[in-house]
């Protein structure tokens, strides 16, 4: 929120000059941080008349694509994409029968530790759904080697892509110059920053949406909704 606050009211007013509207996009993870953004700045303009700590920000929709918005309803379905929708697309399932069955029998536990998780972010509940979860209903479909993000293909390189082009050019000092970063090596994913986010990996953010799109607020009962895309595929 305060980086938005500085970038686009210090460093590029100009962006929002001219009836200039603020669109909030995420994808994947996205789908909790991307609502989680939108939603403090939609918080932050009820407040910007009597607050000169928070100006005004544009905020007119968000969009999250393939995101992990709502785990607890997610997680319940990727047995349905590796079982019946494979059959249907491919014309058999991704993963055999073996992994079918172990991913339903681990289903209910996962969704238990999910729930606690979700009643107490801090307690155990949320590393026992990092590791029923992520073990019983995501690792079957990794194993087989296919794409995480496209079922008709393989996986190529670490993050199913071959990404060497882009970290040569990211790695360029010309690039990181222009960036206006010191010199430093640049990878597609930093494994150190990934595991920091896992803290919240099971949180619910669809309250977000929710209390968005249909203009709720505690502040001010005739706040404006905000319009939302939610896309898939």
């Amino acid at each position: 929120y305060w980086f938005l606050q500085d970038f686009l009211h210090i460093v590029h007013p100009e962006f929002i000059a001219n009836n200039n509207e603020l669109f909030i996009f995420g994808e994947s993870y996205g789908g909790h941080y991307a609502p989680a953004t939108a939603h403090k700045v939609y918080q932050r303009n009820q407040q910007s008349n009597t607050n000169p700590d928070y100006k005004y920000l544009p905020l007119e929709g968000l969009g999250v694509g393939n995101g992990l918005t709502d785990p607890y309803i997610q997680y319940q379905h990727y047995i349905d994409l590796a079982g019946d929708w494979c059959t249907q697309v491919l014309g058999e399932p991704c993963v055999n029968e073996a992994s079918l069955w172990m991913m339903n029998a681990s289903l209910p536990s996962c969704l238990i530790d999910i729930q606690a998780c979700v009643l107490d972010p801090n307690g155990l509940g949320c590393l026992l759904a990092r590791a029923a979860c992520n073990a019983g209903q995501l690792m079957p479909y990794q194993f087989t080697g296919k794409n995480v993000y496209d079922i008709r293909k393989q996986c190529v390189g670490e993050l199913c892509y071959d990404l060497g082009k882009v970290v040569d050019f990211m790695n360029l000092p010309e690039t990181q110059q222009a960036f206006g970063v010191p010199q430093q090596t640049w990878s597609s994913c930093n494994m150190l920053v990934n595991l920091a986010f896992m803290a919240d990996w099971f949180a619910n953010f669809d309250t977000y949406v929710a209390d968005m799109l249909n203009g709720a607020s505690a502040l001010n009962s005739t706040t404006k909704s905000i319009r939302v895309m939610i896309y898939a595929g």
